[in-house]
């Protein structure tokens, strides 16, 4: 019993740190392309087209990683679709983006932000970044666009950037050369370094299907400017999210050993050693409660056939249940009742994540078993 309520406990605490995180709505991704274009253009601009989402680059099919909405006079904005990314990833203030035209480059580039952001949803980390860059977003915009421009001269054919890429791939100290055992914005800076050096970087993309390989030849801040699809003009990110790499491999002339940076922290190791480190100091405590009768953390009731019954603490108005890929599959509404019946019968059997949201603004996490 105590072992069950530690549990509870623990996630609930966990559901607290990730209780900013949601998934933007393309309606309101729609709104922030509207102040992106406005602020770009400087005058209020027709209402932004949605062109596509990228589903069918994640793993989940039924998760969007991101929308596309192009501006009626021209220009594209990659915006995210869960705020523990960056909200912009990519733009274009001249050519639009043609859904049904996507090039090889292009589509390795958005299959990493992608799947990024896929993962990033189930990480417990807290992106300061992207929460400020979400929280303030006249001044996020602002910054972006604002950034000094550095553009060099395309002077590396594709052939030959093609060349050095594959080469460096199957060299012996080719794990150096790679974006993962950078952070991604150590992985930016050192891109950003070289350009100023070389001025062309190659880039590939190893994890995907024929390795497609490409050009750095400028950046504005964080956002790159990529030999990818029509006349060039878009800038890109290189990843989605402050803490997740997704598989690029550059050819830079100082690279750091990929023994030197450590590992990045495990998502989820944060359950282990939060039992571990606050069992004793709950012992006593839990025992004071389980001789109350006062209800201080959810109840879990199973009822039978994939149907339970909640007891919290206050009053609940909601409740959303996840799968373990981090779909939203079930949404519960409640008017101001701590006695909450959850219907997962519906859903194949195993582990799935309940989210609700007190009255009193107190997020609940609870893990569920069909």
């Amino acid at each position: 019993m105590n072992l069950r309520r530690l549990l509870i406990s623990a996630i609930a605490l966990a559901a607290a740190s990730l209780s900013f995180a949601e998934s933007v709505s393309r309606k309101d991704a729609q709104r922030f392309a509207s102040d992106f274009f406005n602020e770009a253009f400087g005058r209020v601009m027709a209402t932004p087209k949605f062109v596509y989402n990228g589903k069918k680059l994640a793993f989940d099919r039924l998760f969007t990683p991101f929308y596309v909405f192009n501006n009626p006079s021209g220009g594209f904005v990659v915006i995210s679709a869960d705020d523990k990314a960056y909200p912009v990833l990519g733009y274009d203030l001249v050519d639009s983006f043609n859904p049904d035209a996507i090039g090889t480059e292009m589509k390795a580039l958005l299959s990493g932000f992608a799947q990024e952001i896929e993962q990033i949803r189930l990480d417990d980390r807290v992106p300061e970044e992207a929460v400020k860059a979400w929280r303030y977003r006249p001044q996020y915009i602002a910054a972006v666009l604002r950034q000094s421009p550095r553009i060099n001269i395309k002077d590396l054919p594709a052939e030959n950037a093609k060349t050095e890429i594959y080469a460096l791939a199957g060299s012996y100290d080719a794990d150096n050369y790679m974006s993962d055992i950078y952070t991604p914005s150590q992985w930016s800076d050192v891109i950003k370094s070289e350009l100023g050096s070389r001025g062309n970087v190659p880039l590939g993309f190893p994890a995907y299907k024929n390795f497609p390989t490409t050009v750095i030849y400028g950046n504005k801040g964080d956002y790159f400017r990529i030999a990818l699809d029509g006349t060039n003009n878009s800038f890109f990110r290189l990843n989605a999210t402050e803490f997740i790499t997704s598989p690029q491999i550059a050819m830079v002339g100082n690279p750091k050993s990929a023994d030197y940076y450590e590992p990045e922290e495990i998502p989820f190791a944060f359950y282990d050693s939060f039992i571990a480190e606050q069992e004793e100091g709950r012992r006593l405590e839990q025992k004071r409660r389980d001789d109350s009768w006062i209800v201080t953390e959810p109840e879990v009731r199973f009822i039978g056939g994939g149907h339970f019954e909640i007891l919290f603490p206050e009053d609940v108005s909601l409740v959303r249940v996840y799968n373990l890929s981090g779909a939203q599959v079930e949404t519960f509404k409640y008017r101001e009742t701590p006695l909450a019946h959850i219907d997962i019968s519906a859903h194949p059997q195993g582990f799935y994540f309940i989210l609700a949201n007190g009255v009193g603004g107190r997020p609940f996490g609870i893990k569920l078993v069909r």
